[in-house]
Order: C-alpha cells, then structure tokens, then sequence
C-alpha cells in the first residue's frame, strides 16, 4: 500500500490552528455582544457548531480517501451535505436578521 502523506511544516500548522482559534473566538466575541435575544444566538451557535463538526469531518474523509484508507461514498456526500446545508442556515439567519452592519459584517468573517 503506498501511503502518501504529506507532512506540513511546524509553522504552518501552528498558523492554522490559531487563525482557526482566532475565527472561533472572533465568532464567539461578536456573538456574545451582539443585542439579539437568547434563543437567536444560540441559533447561531449551533450553526458554527455543526459547520466546524462538518468540514473537520469532511476534510478527514477526504484525507482518509487520498491516503487510500475506505470511506463510505454516503459518509463523504452527507458531510459535504452537512457543510453546505450550516453554510446556508448562516445566510438565510443573516439575511433575515435585524442586526446593525457591524454585527452582521461580525458573523459573515466566517
């Protein structure tokens, strides 16, 4: 079996695990002073949950595939369906959502 993986440079990875944090974190803060009711930010979590759980999952699967490890085609299409569907809940919550520029501007970094 030929494994080809591929190994990033510490410097790399360290810039990608804080510009995720950072986006977290960015996401959470506007979240959290945003002047909107209870229930509507926990809306907005679950979006930001389910959207990081799918494209981490995703990214695996894809990964897993090119490093010839079997994935399910089901599994594969359901997280990308997963990724497309929190991505969509994220526009329309935004779309119709009356919130001032910079709360919304706040939301739509991700």
């Amino acid at each position: 079996m030929d494994n080809r993986t591929s190994t990033y440079s510490p410097a790399f990875s360290i810039v990608s695990w804080i510009a995720l944090f950072g986006g977290i974190a960015t996401y959470l803060l506007g979240l959290w002073n945003a002047d909107m009711q209870l229930n509507e930010k926990g809306y907005y979590f679950a979006v930001l949950v389910l959207g990081l759980f799918s494209a981490a999952s995703y990214q695996k699967t894809v990964r897993d595939k090119y490093e010839g490890i079997p994935t399910t085609p089901i599994y594969y299409v359901t997280c990308l369906a997963a990724f497309v569907i929190a991505v969509a809940l994220l526009v329309v919550g935004l779309w119709n959502a009356t919130l001032l520029l910079r709360e919304g501007a706040n939301k739509s970094l991700i």
